[in-house]
């Protein structure tokens, strides 16, 4: 919520004080993703969910899926989430070899789209395909802290903040090898 600030200085055996309402906006915002299996070969659905207290315009979403789990990017869709009606979808950044990616989606005042009401749900889905080659063994996290200049952002009117973070795990179903009698 909104925050009034009192500063309070004693000078010269007087006391002074100034008073801001509403200084400080503490939000409890959120985005976190849900954990997915798939069998090797096939595709693992990753839905990242969040929280909003704040009529949103704008939302970037960092993803990175490290760990030992061979994943591919294959594609990101808004269909059956809070967002779908969006205007403007943006794949911001891919490193395929660093295993991240941002995604962008902006309502533009100037068209005339309602920003995201306050609200909780689904966002955004990312599809990853697991290789082939994977075991049961491996998993890969889901991660959406940010990288370099690719940060979690939720931007209401001109005021922009950072969401409460969680982080999922992608695994294979089960094992590949095969055993020989």
């Amino acid at each position: 919520g909104q925050h009034t600030v009192t500063l309070q200085v004693e000078a010269d055996g007087q006391v002074r004080s100034a008073q801001r309402t509403d200084y400080i906006i503490a939000l409890a915002d959120s985005l976190d993703a849900a954990d997915g299996t798939a069998d090797p070969g096939d595709t693992v659905e990753v839905v990242i969910r969040g929280r909003n207290t704040l009529p949103l315009s704008v939302l970037e979403f960092p993803i990175e899926y490290p760990g030992d789990l061979p994943l591919s990017f294959v594609g990101y869709s808004t269909s059956g989430c809070r967002t779908d009606y969006f205007e403007i979808k943006t794949k911001l950044n891919e490193d395929p070899i660093g295993r991240r990616l941002t995604i962008r989606l902006t309502n533009s005042a100037s068209g005339g789209a309602l920003p995201l009401a306050p609200g909780e749900g689904e966002l955004l889905r990312i599809r990853l395909v697991i290789g082939p080659s994977a075991d049961y063994d491996q998993t890969a996290t889901i991660t959406l802290d940010g990288y370099s200049a690719y940060l979690p952002r939720f931007t209401s009117g001109s005021l922009q903040y950072f969401p409460v973070l969680g982080t999922a795990t992608i695994s294979a179903c089960g094992p590949l090898l095969a055993t020989r009698s």
